[in-house]
């Protein structure tokens, strides 16, 4: 829950234009996952600036860390709505110049797993679709009608491979499914 609301944030910032001290590339963006995959939920696709995903977590030195991995441009999909099958959907690609940087990044999210999911998530290594990284289940909370929420972070050469899911059908294999798709 707590990265949705992050994510929730980072959305609004976004849309508000990101503040003049906002860094960013000029490469293009790079593709997420596509709005069929999910089709049942409506979707917003936008670009992703280094500030941003730093901002998003309030953690500043990652904007800095992620220029020292070759950081080149990110993308996202946010799919949000009420479902009996899976409520939100986050899809982010980010692009490095170099699989050292994307591993970097991967890594990066591993060992700060309790700044994106809260205390004690649930961590197992994950592959998708030929990348390799770590999945994420966070503690979900005793609220009535909560539900798992699920994080895959993985890596092929330059790109990195973000998918995030929460509902009622949110589990390690949905997960596994919508990231084979994801690029």
């Amino acid at each position: 829950m707590f990265t949705i609301l992050l994510g929730a944030i980072a959305l609004a910032a976004a849309a508000c234009g990101g503040g003049s001290g906002d860094t960013g590339s000029s490469a293009h963006p790079p593709p997420v996952l596509s709005a069929s995959a999910v089709a049942y939920l409506p979707s917003k696709a936008h670009a992703l600036t280094a500030a941003g995903l730093g901002r998003e977590i309030q953690r500043p030195a990652l904007t800095a860390a992620l220029a020292r991995w070759g950081f080149r441009s990110a993308a996202e999909r946010s799919f949000q709505g009420e479902s009996h099958r899976l409520t939100v959907v986050d899809s982010r690609t980010l692009d490095f110049t170099a699989a050292a940087g994307a591993r970097a990044y991967v890594g990066y999210v591993h060992t700060h797993a309790a700044v994106y999911l809260g205390v004690y998530p649930t961590v197992l290594p994950f592959r998708s679709a030929g990348r390799s990284g770590w999945m994420f289940r966070a503690q979900s909370c005793a609220c009535p009608h909560a539900t798992a929420l699920w994080l895959g972070v993985t890596s092929a050469g330059p790109r990195v491979t973000w998918l995030e899911i929460n509902g009622p059908d949110a589990t390690a294999a949905t997960l596994r499914a919508l990231a084979d798709q994801a690029p």
